[in-house]
Order: C-alpha cells, then sequence, then structure tokens
C-alpha cells in the first residue's frame, strides 16, 4: 500500500470513530464535548488541514484532559469546580484545534 492510501485509510477510521462517539455522546457534557473535538481533530486529518505534528499535539492535549477527567471521576464525581476546570482545557484545546487547522499548513 501507498503511504498517502494508508494515511487516507486512517483518516477515515478517524472520522468515522469520531462521528460514533460525537453521536452517542450527549450535546452538553464533558464527554460530549470530547467526542466534537475528535471529530474536529479528525475532519481536520481527513482534509489535509492538520499536519502529522499539529495532529500529535492536539491529540496529547486531548488525551491529558481525558486523564484529569477520569482522576477528578475517580475522586467521586465531578463538582462544579472540577466542571469548570475541565471546560476551561476543553475551551483551550478547542482554540488550538481551530488555530492549527486554518493555519494554513497543509499535510504534505
Amino acid at each position: 500500500m501507498t503511504h498517502s492510501f494508508t494515511r487516507t485509510v486512517l483518516a477515515g477510521l478517524a472520522v468515522l470513530l469520531g462521528l460514533l462517539t460525537a453521536g452517542s455522546a450527549e450535546a452538553g457534557t464533558v464527554d460530549g464535548r470530547q467526542a466534537r473535538q475528535q471529530a474536529r481533530i479528525a475532519r481536520g486529518i481527513a482534509s489535509g488541514a492538520l499536519t502529522p505534528l499539529e495532529t500529535a499535539r492536539l491529540e496529547r492535549r486531548a488525551a491529558a484532559v481525558a486523564r484529569t477527567e477520569a482522576a477528578m471521576r475517580r475522586s467521586g464525581g465531578l463538582s462544579c469546580r472540577e466542571r469548570a476546570v475541565l471546560d476551561r482545557r476543553l475551551d483551550s484545546l478547542s482554540a488550538a484545534i481551530r488555530v492549527q487547522t486554518h493555519d494554513g499548513q497543509r499535510r504534505r
């Protein structure tokens, strides 16, 4: 298989996974926001708007938010303060996704 074909297949799978996850998550929840952000990253990969390095950085940030959420939930659920912390981090990640997908750099 060619390198570009492999990328296309992986991007397609990422988009499909993002759409499936986004459809099952509630609109106002932390999980729903994470799912929609993953779908945005997947669309950026598929369209070529995200370079591999940008994708890796965004995925690392998304994983860090998910780890933080999991730790907060293990301690007995999300308090209002914890939800606010997660919302701020998700806002920051959302802004980063927008900047990276619109910065004019393209996957080669």
